[in-house]
Order: structure tokens, then sequence, then C-alpha cells
């Protein structure tokens, strides 16, 4: 009798214990994904983001300022736009690039209200080229473009170093509604619109830029689905933490891809500017301006950790090499005046095939980037 009760307790006890068993990964309901974000707590969750994104745009108008050669900018102006204030830019900049800001903002404030010609002969401080409406830009004397080594640069530098900030510590709800806002989109994921409160801005303008409204896979979209599973995962709880972190992963991958996607997009621009018959000074400064993006582009991801990139560092020295845009020297940009052929043919043709190939873009991807789809599909 005292046999069978210890065997029923023992029963009881193994029962009891099963219920209380995980199930394991394969049993492991499917994470359902919103088919749209809750934007529920979004404004009060990314007030930070919201505001270092307010400063650098604060930042980056007066830079622009300065294509207008009546205006003289002043580098303490700049330089308390970017470093001063709360949530000021500098905060969320790399150690890497941060002290080559204050350098570009020098430059920025040196060339402003003077006249330039792109020559080998390197003498002034550089000053607006053309002053045509649309080609008019702000270059160095060296012929680069000071803004985007500021502007394009700090989108991986700045933004993108903070979204893997908050992607490395405890990414709750709260976090997803930071990261989406650093990278520039808004919940209602409008596409490329920057004109609608809240609307796309800096590095989901870009991914729409290069989405057409047809491949339902195109970065934008696939950036939008990432954060989609990525909300859904974390409002899941702890058992798809796998999920999440595989949300966040394709996020950080397509971030780069559009980047990249850009930058080949300026390498088309660019040959296509300077393939003409007759090369006029609006479609040489219009041509620096999109090479300087491209720079800018590169340049920010210098020093990332390798784990959260694509491009190594050894490919950046490379490609802002072949843009002459050293990473430790002064750029050589006249070159596109002085060597437009080879420098188109060669160079410029060079970068686009290692950016192709970096980023795995095949043959009808690169030609879709060629286009501007806010401007083709959009009108805007």
């Amino acid at each position: 009798m005292r046999k069978i009760l210890y065997l029923s307790t023992a029963l009881a006890f193994v029962a009891c214990k099963k219920e209380n068993i995980q199930p394991k990964d394969s049993e492991k309901k499917p994470l359902v994904i919103a088919s749209t974000y809750d934007d529920r707590n979004y404004s009060s969750n990314s007030t930070i983001e919201q505001s270092v994104i307010f400063n650098l745009r604060a930042l980056v108008n007066e830079i622009k300022r300065g294509r207008n050669s009546a205006n003289t900018l002043s580098y303490s102006t700049l330089n308390g736009l970017y470093s001063t204030g709360v949530n000021n830019i500098k905060s969320i900049t790399t150690s890497y690039y941060d002290p080559k800001i204050p350098i570009f903002l020098q430059q920025i404030a040196d060339a402003s209200g003077n006249i330039y010609t792109p020559t080998s002969t390197i003498t002034g401080k550089g000053g607006v080229y053309d002053g045509a409406s649309g080609t008019s830009y702000l270059f160095n004397e060296y012929g680069l473009e000071p803004e985007q080594m500021v502007e394009k640069a700090l989108f991986a530098a700045a933004l993108y170093n903070h979204f893997l900030t908050l992607s490395k510590g405890t990414v709750d709800e709260a976090t997803v509604d930071k990261m989406l806002c650093i990278y520039g989109a808004n919940p209602k994921f409008t596409n490329g619109n920057s004109t609608v409160t809240g609307g796309d801005v800096y590095v989901a303008n870009y991914a729409a830029r290069r989405t057409s409204l047809d491949d339902n896979n195109g970065i934008y979209f696939r950036i939008k689905n990432d954060f989609l599973k990525l909300q859904s995962a974390v409002k899941a709880g702890s058992e798809y933490n796998f999920e999440k972190n595989e949300a966040i992963s394709s996020i950080k991958t397509n971030w780069e891809k559009a980047i990249g996607a850009t930058c080949i997009n300026y390498c088309i621009d660019a040959t296509n500017k300077l393939s003409a018959t007759s090369v006029t000074s609006g479609n040489m400064s219009a041509a620096l301006h999109a090479l300087s993006e491209i720079a800018g582009f590169i340049h920010g991801y210098k020093n990332i950790s390798a784990t959260d990139k694509i491009i190594t560092d050894a490919q950046i020295d490379e490609i802002l090499v072949l843009l002459e845009a050293p990473h430790n020297g002064n750029a050589a940009f006249y070159k596109y005046q002085t060597e437009t052929f080879n420098k188109v043919t060669n160079d410029i043709k060079s970068i686009k095939d290692k950016l192709t190939l970096i980023y795995g873009f095949n043959i009808s991807e690169v030609s879709g980037f060629s286009n501007n789809w806010l401007n083709v599909q959009r009108g805007r």
C-alpha cells in the first residue's frame, strides 16, 4: 500500500514538472507580425531622437546659407550648433569622426563669402562655384564640398552610431520607437514624403529614393517590414528574442545598403554630368557636389565596428583614395576638372563596381538606383 502511494506521488510530481517545461523552438508559435506600427507612445518615447534630428537640421540649414556667396558664415555659430545644447549631435558622434567635424566647419566658414573655380593651383580658401540656382555649392580650396563631409558623414557617424548604441542596450518598446526616429522614418512610413508632419527624413528619405513603388522587396519596404517585425517581437516577449535580433540585424544591413545604393546613384549622376559633350560649370559643380556626398557617406562608416557594418575600413580607405578624398589628407577634387576623362572612365567606374560587389547588388538593382524614385513616381 505504501509503495502504491509513493508511486502515485512520483507520477503526480512528474506530471506537474512536465506542465512547466518551456516549449522547444520547434514548438514555439510563429511570431505574428503586425501590419501597422503601434504609434501610441512614439512621440514621448523618441523626444531625444527628435531633438537630435532637429539639431542636425538646424546645423545643415545654417551651412546651406553658405551656398550663396553673399553670406559669410561664422565658425563659432556652426560649431555651437554641432556641439552645444541639449541632445547635441556631438554627443552621439563616433570618437573617430568627431574631431573631423570642427575641421570641416572651419573650412565652411573660411570658404563662405568667396567665389571658387576648381584648379590644380591651390590658392585661397575655396568658395561658391558656379552660382546658378540649383548648381551653386560651397567648396573648399581642394574642390571638396565640406557640407557633405559634415551632413552625409553624420548619417553613419552619428545617426547610425546612435542606433547601434540603442541596439546594444535593453531593447524594449520605447527603444524601438527611438530606433525608428533616428533612422528618419515615422510610424506611418510615408515612403519618402518629408513634407508632412513627422515625414521621412535623412536615411529613410534616401531609402525611399532608391525604392520603386512597384518593388515590394525594395530597400524602403524591407526596412519598414523589419521595424514591424522588431516591434512585434519585442511586444511578444523574450521568447521571441531571436526574431528581435534578426530584425535589428536586417535593419542594419538594409540601412547601409540604402547608403551604398545612393552612392551608386551619385556615381551614375556624376558620370553623366562629366561625360557631356560640353561640361558646363553647372555640370562640374553638380558633379563635385555628388562626389562629395559619396565621400561623406562612405567616410562616416570608418572605424565603426566591423561586426556592425558590411563595408570594411580597408574598402572605405580604397574608395576614398579613388575619390581623391583620402581619410588622412587633403582632397584633390580639382582633378575632376583637369583630368575629367580619366576620373570618369577609370576611378568613378571602379568605385561604382566596388560598391556593387561589396553590397551584392544585381544588375537590375543597380539600374534602378540611377533613379530618384521620389521624383519619378511621387513628383517630389
